[in-house]
């Protein structure tokens, strides 16, 4: 019976331990996360737009307001964007099959500026050279990269990509008939 007794204490403490180490934790997420002010961070300001179209999954990403991941691809026209100039915080310079976009936004209903940080590699399951390289990168820049969720297979996809008729001058027979007789012209 006495040993039944310690055993229940034992475990009343180390649950409380366990509460205790969640709520540092979500405070040491917290703090990352919300912030009053955006720390200036040097972005990748050259980050050459055509090597980094295509499919990326988020290998591991800031937590995400949702728990379930579409497996299905969603894709963005990057057009005109200006994301690669304002929102790549790292890209893995050889072969480009790594990319770490950052972003820091104000959100008025918790008045505070909501930090995000993604790692997109080019495959579900990436090279764990190219996970430890860019750990250490984003650990010499000062992120803790403890707060991440790594969602590895589970990883959602995206394509980035310019539509080749928006970006390449199309044949005559393509083009809207301007100053020219007939139903579409004047």
């Amino acid at each position: 019976m006495w040993a039944y007794k310690v055993y229940v204490v034992l475990m009343v403490l180390g649950l409380g331990v366990l509460i205790v180490e969640a709520d540092e934790d979500r405070d040491i997420v917290n703090a990352t996360l919300f912030v009053d002010e955006c720390p200036h961070i040097q972005m990748e300001e050259n980050a050459p737009k055509y090597r980094l179209l295509g499919v990326w999954y988020a290998y591991a990403t800031t937590p995400l307001p949702f728990q379930h991941y579409q497996r299905r691809c969603a894709s963005y026209n990057v057009r005109n964007s200006t994301y690669f100039k304002t929102n790549i915080l790292y890209y893995e310079k050889k072969k480009a099959e790594c990319v770490v976009t950052y972003s820091c936004k104000y959100n008025q209903a918790i008045k505070q500026y909501v930090r995000t940080l993604r790692i997109l590699t080019r495959s579900r399951t990436p090279d764990s050279e190219l996970i430890a390289e860019t750990n250490e990168y984003l650990m010499s820049r000062g992120f803790n990269i403890r707060i991440l969720i790594w969602l590895r297979a589970n990883a959602f996809c995206f394509e980035w990509y310019e539509l080749k008729f928006e970006t390449e001058r199309q044949p005559m027979s393509y083009q809207a008939p301007f100053n020219m007789l007939g139903p579409l012209g004047r």
